[in-house]
């Protein structure tokens, strides 16, 4: 889980996915007794619809979190897959090209990246190869 995250709970990918893009996803958590309004039509869960796998080390992602920041912020799904391990990882969503190198928030220049491969990538400008070559070292 996220640093920072109250988890709220887990949803496997065909509850979740068949509502993104939709404006909104009222979710029933039973643990909490209490239904949240969940905005599905952002860029980010858009492209977690789209994919499910790091574009870099293939992670897949197998399940959704129901979690919040526990400010201001809503309720949102993150998506999370296990690694060799089994250690839960959070899947992102990247810039190809950074914003900070003039890169667009847009469908062309996004992928999903596990956090380890996105973290290795930070603000560089580094094809899918360099980057595999990055997480190797």
């Amino acid at each position: 889980m996220q640093k920072g995250m109250v988890r709220l709970a887990k949803f496997p990918l065909k509850y979740v996915l068949p509502h993104i893009g939709k404006e909104y996803f009222y979710v029933w958590v039973a643990s909490e007794k209490k239904r949240f309004r969940v905005k599905m039509s952002t860029q980010r869960l858009q492209l977690l619809g789209r994919k499910q796998k790091c574009a870099c080390c293939g992670l897949e992602g197998t399940y959704f979190a129901l979690e919040y920041s526990g400010c201001v912020m809503p309720p949102h799904f993150n998506l999370y897959g296990y690694n060799r391990y089994g250690h839960e990882i959070l899947l992102t969503m990247d810039h190809i090209t950074p914003k900070a190198a003039g890169g667009a928030t847009s469908n062309k220049n996004l992928q999903l990246l596990c956090e380890p491969c996105n973290q290795k990538k930070r603000d560089h400008v580094l094809s899918l190869s360099e980057l595999r070559e990055l997480r190797k070292k």
